[in-house]
């Protein structure tokens, strides 16, 4: 009786650790299953979308590319002051390929954050490989096309330009910084947005290397007057900038990513989001005592909206932020374009 109650007792026990055994496989394929579906997720576009010329178009972020028409503007406008003429040709060349060149970092951008896995379905409030059925191989072969854009513009500008000296000594490097600078943003051994450099770069990118793009293509030479005009600008590019990394903040924290939002926490950032704006305002307000006109004031039009801007900002409403920001900055630049070209050049 005794041996039979022994091994009545030692079969249950093999089926209990049976049924643990069991469990712990179920489990450990559940998991196994929903990490496999989580990095499909993160690593793939939705399935049950199809790209179409829709998805292609927002790929582009067009709500952005009036950051590098504004710049581009106020070379010109520089130049028009300078020498006294306009080439219209020259000019609808030098904007198809700025903005071929924001479209071009737009779409590295996306690429790159994905590849990196910076940006994540959750997360990602770039939702070019998440929500419009695109693939990195689309993404590739747009960014080989906006490529090709931007080479195209940069030929028919320099049989456009004509003198060698020029093409090589001043067009062309100007160019390679430009591209250089855009295409490290993310990628490259050290990417400049993933170590706290963005807005810097992005500084550059839309002040300096735009302006002086837009004055070139006008006057067939570089000069330092139009990167003065355009620092006012540039900051607010930058600011818009500074509202996307505020937002995305927690994020990129998360993925190693360093940028000054995330550096300075949401308190520090909103100061310098003030900053950046009382920085534009103030080199306005200088020019127009240096050269004596009212309507070097023209961006202070838009005033309200910066104020509705840094409520929100601070009330940590992001909800198409950043494009108002792109907004502001835009007809900012269109303004102060105006504000040059009928006060007194100095």
């Amino acid at each position: 009786m005794s041996t039979t109650l022994r091994k009545v007792e030692k079969n249950n026990n093999n089926k209990k650790s049976g049924g643990v055994v069991v469990d712990s496989t179920a489990t450990a394929k559940d998991t196994a299953v929903n990490s496999s579906s989580k990095k499909n997720k993160n690593s793939s576009s939705s399935s049950n979308v199809k790209p179409n010329l829709k998805s292609f178009i927002m790929a582009l972020r067009p709500w952005s590319l009036t950051a590098s028409t504004g710049t581009v503007a106020i070379g010109a406008a520089v130049a028009f002051k300078e020498v006294e003429q306009f080439d219209p040709i020259n000019f609808a060349i030098t904007m198809i390929g700025a903005i071929g060149l924001q479209c071009l970092s737009n779409l590295m951008n996306s690429y790159f954050d994905h590849a990196n896995e910076v940006d994540t379905h959750e997360s990602a409030a770039d939702r070019t490989l998440f929500d419009y059925g695109l693939t990195r191989t689309n993404v590739v072969w747009m960014i080989g096309g906006t490529l090709t854009a931007c080479v195209a513009a940069l030929i028919a500008l320099m049989v456009r330009i004509g003198d060698i000296n020029t093409i090589v000594g001043e067009l062309i490097p100007l160019c390679f910084c430009g591209f250089i600078l855009f295409a490290c943003y993310t990628s490259g051994p050290i990417p400049l947005k993933y170590y706290a450099m963005g807005d810097l770069t992005i500084f550059i990118e839309f002040g300096p290397i735009l302006a002086l793009g837009g004055f070139i293509g006008q006057t067939n030479f570089l000069a330092l007057s139009p990167i003065y005009y355009c620092i006012p600008t540039a900051f607010l590019v930058t600011a818009i900038l500074h509202v996307n990394n505020t937002r995305d903040a927690k994020s990129d924290k998360d993925a190693n990513v360093s940028t000054l939002a995330n550096i300075l926490g949401q308190n520090n950032s909103f100061i310098l989001l003030v900053i950046y704006y009382s920085l534009a305002y103030g080199m306005i307000v200088y020019m127009a005592l240096k050269q004596n006109s009212q309507m070097m004031l023209l961006p202070f039009i838009l005033l309200p909206k910066v104020f509705t801007l840094f409520k929100k900002f601070y009330n940590q409403q992001w909800d198409q932020l950043d494009a108002e920001a792109a907004i502001i900055s835009f007809f900012f630049a269109g303004l102060h374009t105006i504000g040059i070209l009928v006060s007194d050049y100095q």
